[in-house]
């Protein structure tokens, strides 16, 4: 029984060894280097993860300005009216967005975030 105890708690350290050494913390300042880097190798998950840790108000204060855009056919701003546009000072298009990338999760939490962080921007703006 003393055998069996001390493995269930081996494997939950080394499980929470695991699990922080492969989280990703979330840091408005960092935020949109870290989201680069993470699509940049390709770590879909890790950046997925981050959308879920960030926090739309905390990044517009971080921010002051600026739309997320996303790119599919067009390049847009989901979550506001006149969704589509050219860029303007402040927009940042989300990397590893695109009809083309196949990694439809990815796509998908980048679009959601960015229609929440845009939504929220737009009253912002739009008083």
């Amino acid at each position: 029984m003393k055998r069996y105890a001390v493995a269930i708690l081996l494997v939950a350290v080394l499980a929470t060894l695991v699990f922080s050494r492969n989280s990703i913390e979330y840091q408005p300042e960092t935020f949109r280097d870290d989201l680069t880097a993470l699509i940049e190798k390709k770590q879909y998950r890790k950046a997925i993860q981050l959308l879920d840790r960030a926090d739309v108000q905390t990044q517009l204060d971080h921010d002051k300005q600026g739309y997320l855009l996303v790119a599919e056919d067009l390049i847009y701003r989901p979550g506001v009216s006149g969704e589509f546009s050219f860029p303007e000072d402040g927009d940042w298009e989300i990397p590893g967005t695109s009809d083309t990338n196949p990694n439809k999760a990815w796509q998908d939490a980048a679009t959601s975030f960015a229609s929440q962080y845009n939504a929220a921007r737009w009253s912002i703006d739009n008083p």
